[in-house]
């Protein structure tokens, strides 16, 4: 059977097709302003803080990406709060708050019996074992990050460029920088559950990259982003169901190969340099 087969046939695979379809649009969103901000560090620092949340939410039996997006937002802003009040540089508060969330993770695994199916899952990213209610949070997080990106989107835009130009022009950047980090943080923990911990930066990160090496405008470069997020998440599914590979691994290397073309297709097409005349020859 071919995929569009096992696909009409299995409502597990249409429930992964469509939340690895959501991740992607919202992974593909949030990823271009992270990019430019010079912030893809603080994606993949939250996505393994996430981790800590998920062991908890696992150890005691609470629903898994319930811990881990309370308690990546809060990290999230923890880490604002740390860069802000100048108490350690931007960089220093996402790595000790990765290494925190990491090492609790491992910790709170380790004490209760060792790494198992379900844990193993967050870390490498199972998007076929999605379920019903995983479906729901990922619509509920999507809904809220569409809605709030689209309501400031012009103050972000501004932020994105110059967080002092938009503080001379009066905007509460202090609150919106907490809003902006909790929307990553919400963002990284679903995408965490497509692609893993481990892999989460090819949702959120090599998409917006590769938008950004051909798109003229901020507004193509978000779509673009979202188009190559969407296709990555297509064809590493196809990839993983027909070749029987590791999802999230197949929807990452998709991505990086996408950034390899589009690298090489800019070299290869990219406009001559004109020489100019000389005025007397």
């Amino acid at each position: 059977m071919n995929f569009l087969d096992i696909l009409l046939h299995y409502e597990f695979l249409q429930r992964a097709l469509l939340a690895g379809v959501l991740v992607a649009i919202l992974c593909g969103m949030l990823g271009v302003f992270l990019v430019l901000r010079q912030m893809s560090l603080l994606g993949d620092g939250l996505a393994h803080v996430s981790f800590g949340g998920v062991a908890i939410g696992l150890a005691f039996g609470f629903y898994p990406i319930g811990v881990a997006l309370v308690g990546s937002v809060l990290a999230g802003v923890a880490i604002y709060l740390l860069r802000d009040r100048g108490i350690v540089k931007g960089d220093t508060a996402i790595g000790i708050l990765f290494t925190a969330g990491l090492a609790l993770g491992i910790l709170v695994v380790s004490a209760t019996g060792g790494f198992t199916v379900n844990a193993n899952s967050y870390l490498f990213g199972n998007i076929l074992a999605i379920t019903t209610q995983d479906l729901q949070v990922v619509f509920g997080v999507g809904l809220l990050l569409v809605l709030l990106v689209y309501a400031f989107f012009k103050e972000f835009f501004s932020m994105t460029f110059s967080e002092e130009a938009a503080k001379v022009t009066g905007l509460p950047v202090g609150l919106l920088n907490v809003v902006f980090v909790s929307l990553t943080a919400a963002t990284i923990v679903v995408a965490s559950r497509i692609v893993g911990v481990l892999l989460v930066s090819a949702l959120i990160i090599v998409p917006a990259a590769t938008s950004l090496q051909i798109a003229r405008s901020f507004r193509v470069a978000i779509a673009l982003s979202v188009a190559i997020g969407v296709l990555s998440v297509v064809a590493g599914m196809v990839l993983a169901v027909q070749e029987g590979w590791a999802t999230g691994a197949s929807i990452a290397i998709v991505a990086i190969a996408l950034f390899v073309l589009t690298l090489a297709g800019k070299r290869v097409f990219r406009e001559p340099v004109v020489e100019p005349e000389h005025p007397h020859g």
